[in-house]
């Protein structure tokens, strides 16, 4: 075993230090020649040191320039091209000359505008051993300087040659512009290793076509992407068309087409039973109920359960498919999600569904909890806290079952360990949105409180939810804007009633005002449950405050 570690060990070191070690034997041979064969006096010479300290330099100047390698453009997908492996007698040839190919096709397309850069290897991937061990020699040839690398083998069979390609993602692909708001830690949206079918060696183009869509899908062109992909056959190019989709449809309204069409997408991968083992099978599975969670918060209300009931139940299968002792990751990300359908569910149904709902929502979330720990994860560590603080919330607002003080209390003890994490000046929006929940858990520990108790949690509700709209405002956040304003309708309605002093009406102006901010968002086309109850309850604070007017002297 130890002399494999060492032959590996120089064997990786020839290969990549070759040139430094054919210059040292050059400077020795030199200097052998020099002092005629007198080999003592060659480690004398000046001739011999002069070169052998230069060499050192450079070796030295050449190691840390690879600690610190050249940023990778962000508006350009980088694909390696490593030179395919012959695996039989004769195939050599047929190997340099398939990835001439592939370059050549990626070049053409780089020089038509496509947003990619190609990055040529000469060195190829030992054929043999366990293929995720050889996926990670594929990684380790382009060093991080690449998003994809493709490789593959090529072999010879009664004169014809044949290839089998693969596409390894070394960096996540996609460009993201976080700006202020929190992405979706809990979503692993793409494999990291696609194995092509095996094909003749000259049918190449549908793998070049591949790469040049998924280079406009890295760059978040998504209509250019899909307009390219539509010419693809290849089982894969379904995937990245249903990702296009999805994203497509987080930017229109409505969004429920384009996402019927990414379901699609993953249904025609889903429906092919050679692939079921593919990693393209568990990611379409996992995508699709990503699809279907963000189809139900845009639907009728029967429409929508059915979707999250079928978003939950994916969810719930993935953990069957990852132990949690042998894919920790996998399972915590699977619990997150499957927690946040429930709460959604939660959301949708009757009093004794919900608390089962919620009793399944806040067991997955302290599941997933035992993975994401503050240290590692803060950020998924503050979204799974702020998840069960919106649980114990619901739950709390359930009054038939459970106390609502005592839970909203726990909701609001999650909700400070949310706020270690999210500041107003980091993840603003994160901070507004938790800013809204904690007003809301006081609101509610308001309506289920009776006597001087209940006196304090009114202000503190509307302090809170005015912190929140310093953040969330009409420009930059309209529905988290609209959201708080419902709320806010209710809270100063409420201290109206409760304020006998001159404030009253001023209180009553308020939540007319926040009425008005409300209604110009949940209009009675999109939203007619919002709308009706908002309007209903404006008319009654007109009706209420037009008749403190009269009565007043």
């Amino acid at each position: 075993m130890k002399m494999e570690i060492i032959y590996e060990f120089l064997k990786g070191l020839v290969s990549q230090q070759w040139h430094y070690i054919f210059l040292v034997l050059i400077i020795i041979l030199f200097g052998f020649v020099r002092k005629k064969k007198e080999l003592l006096k060659i480690f004398k010479d000046r001739w011999f040191w002069i070169p052998s300290i230069i060499c050192l330099l450079l070796f030295g100047v050449f190691q840390v320039i690879h600690l610190f390698p050249p940023q990778m453009p962000k508006d350009k997908l980088v694909v390696a091209i490593a030179r395919f492996t012959p695996i039989s007698e004769g195939a050599e040839d047929e190997a340099a000359n398939i990835t001439h190919r592939i370059d050549q096709g990626l070049q053409q397309k780089m020089r038509d505008g496509a947003p990619l850069n190609v990055l040529p290897l000469s060195s190829k991937v030992d054929y043999g051993g366990d293929e995720q061990i050889r996926r990670q020699k594929a990684i380790d040839l382009c060093r991080d300087q690449a998003n994809i690398i493709l490789w593959g083998d090529v072999r010879l069979d009664e004169g014809e040659s044949y290839i089998l390609p693969r596409l390894t993602v070394v960096k996540e692909m996609q460009n993201v512009d976080i700006e202020e708001k929190e992405l979706d830690p809990f979503v692993t949206t793409e494999p990291k290793h696609l194995e092509f079918k095996e094909r003749l060696s000259e049918n190449i183009a549908d793998i070049v076509l591949l790469v040049h869509g998924l280079a406009y899908f890295n760059a978040n062109m998504w209509d250019r992407s899909l307009e390219i992909l539509r010419h693809s056959n290849l089982s894969e190019s379904n995937f990245y068309k249903g990702r296009c989709y999805f994203e497509r449809a987080m930017q229109i309204e409505p969004p429920v087409p384009l996402l019927d069409s990414a379901i699609m997408q993953y249904d025609k991968i889903l429906n092919d039973s050679a692939r079921s083992a593919n990693s393209f099978f568990v990611s379409s599975s996992f995508n699709r109920a990503i699809a279907l969670a963000q189809k139900a918060a845009n639907s009728t209300d029967s429409i929508s359960l059915a979707c999250l009931i079928e978003s939950a139940n994916t969810w719930k299968s993935g953990l069957n498919a990852f132990s949690e002792s042998k894919y920790p990751h996998e399972w915590a990300v699977i619990n997150a999600n499957l927690g946040s359908a429930l709460f959604e569910l939660a959301l949708r149904s009757s009093e004794f569904t919900r608390v089962q709902y919620l009793f399944g929502a806040r067991e997955s979330y302290s599941d997933a909890l035992r993975f994401f720990t503050k240290s590692n994860w803060p950020l998924e560590w503050a979204r799974l806290h702020r998840g069960i603080g919106n649980a114990s919330a619901l739950y709390g607002a359930t009054f038939f079952f459970g106390n609502c003080t005592e839970s909203n209390e726990e909701a609001l003890d999650h909700y400070d360990s949310v706020l270690t994490v999210y500041s107003r000046g980091h993840m603003p929006w994160e901070w507004a949105t938790t800013q809204f929940y904690i007003g809301k858990s006081y609101h509610l520990m308001n309506n289920c409180t009776f006597g001087e108790d209940a006196a304090h949690y009114l202000p503190l509700a509307l302090e809170h939810l005015q912190d929140a709209l310093t953040i969330c405002t009409r420009e930059r956040y309209r529905s988290d804007w609209a959201m708080i304003h419902t709320e806010l309708i209710f809270v100063y309605f409420q201290i109206a009633e409760r304020d006998s002093g001159q404030s009253r009406k001023e209180y009553f102006n308020l939540a007319e005002e926040s009425a008005n901010c409300a209604l110009s968002y949940y209009d009675s086309t999109k939203y007619p449950k919002d709308f009706e109850i908002i309007n209903d309850m404006k008319s009654s604070i007109v009706h209420l405050r037009d008749s403190l007017a009269n009565t007043t002297p």
